[in-house]
């Protein structure tokens, strides 16, 4: 810095300024549908919560793939990482949550969903074996499964096979009394 006549200006920062070092990482993997076989996955979405003060702001989800469930996310994180709660979804299937510390790209952040949660309460109840139980033999599938709003509507046909089956009402049964989220 200098004056009008080109003489330094004398000029005191009083300590160094700080430097913030970010970078983007891509968390990638599979997630798996209980009950359903490769190529009848749907689509469902994972989600990343950033838990840190850092406040990168909302990362929009990234919907996983109908016919593996792949999924890829690219997320901020600070030097020395940063704290995100990592949420897949998907509809008759319970949630999965974990907390991770982002310092780098994460391949394999794998997971499988519990299903029964026929009427996307997000917890298997005994309303939910009773829709499935009540539809069983249904082929093509007309049931709705719903609670009281807000609770949106739902489905019988768990593995998504077309026909209510006891191998629905087997997936329901076995996860009973399960809640949201499950661990990753």
């Amino acid at each position: 810095l200098s004056d009008i006549d080109g003489a330094a200006l004398a000029h005191d920062l009083g300590a160094p300024l700080p430097i913030t070092v970010c970078g983007l990482a891509n968390i990638s993997g599979f997630i798996t549908l209980q009950g359903r076989f490769s190529g009848n996955v749907d689509e469902g979405t994972v989600e990343m919560v950033e838990q840190a003060p850092t406040d990168f702001g909302p990362i929009s989800p990234a919907i996983s793939s109908d016919t593996d469930g792949a999924y890829s996310l690219i997320v901020p994180y600070m030097a020395g990482g940063s704290s995100y709660q990592i949420r897949a979804r998907h509809g008759l299937y319970l949630d999965n949550a974990k907390l991770i510390n982002v310092v780098g790209d994460l391949a394999n952040e794998n997971t499988q969903l519990w299903g029964g949660d026929a009427n996307n309460s997000g917890n298997i109840s005994i309303a939910d074996l009773s829709c499935i139980g009540g539809a069983l033999g249904q082929s093509p599938v007309i049931t709705v499964c719903g609670g009281p709003p807000p609770v949106p509507t739902g489905n019988p046909d768990i593995n998504a096979d077309g026909v209510v089956s006891i191998r629905d009402l087997s997936i329901a049964g076995g996860n009973l009394y399960k809640i949201s989220p499950q661990p990753w």
